[in-house]
């Protein structure tokens, strides 16, 4: 069959690749809130650790964030920004392929454990494991 002979009911509709996805993808890792915003490398190796798990299924599966809502817990609104500004940061430097592009806001939230930081992704349209509303991984708070 040629294109100009297809009817819209001949093939799947697919959303232009600029189109986000509606819904969001919430993941959840738990940090060392002091140590990170100091800056200490081994919290750092251990948010990766963490990031990198919670982002497996997304990776490499024609996944890319358009828009992500960083909220940092903690008791006070400076350091959950603080927090999650610098999950944002890791995020755009060590995930480009996925992140590259994308619009980040970091936002605190006074309730939870201190030291959660949940990651809203809306990903655009592509994104087989968003789009299949997998249930993403969450990594459970230690100690």
């Amino acid at each position: 069959m040629r294109a100009r002979d297809a009817t819209p009911d001949s093939a799947p509709a697919r959303a232009p690749a600029n189109t986000l996805i509606p819904n969001d993808v919430e993941l959840t890792i738990q940090v060392d809130t002091a140590a990170l915003l100091a800056g200490d490398a081994n919290a750092r190796r251990e948010a990766l650790a963490e990031l990198q798990g919670v982002l497996a299924p997304y990776r490499g599966a024609g996944c890319r964030a358009g828009v992500v809502l960083t909220f940092g817990h903690a008791p006070e609104v400076g350091v959950g920004v603080g927090l999650a500004d610098v999950v944002n940061t890791l995020l755009e430097e060590e995930y480009p392929a996925l992140f590259q592009g994308a619009v980040f806001d970091a936002l605190a939230n006074l309730g939870g454990p201190a030291g959660q930081v949940d990651v809203r992704i809306f990903f655009f349209a592509g994104c087989a494991p968003a789009e299949a509303g997998e249930p993403p991984p969450t990594i459970a708070p230690t100690g």
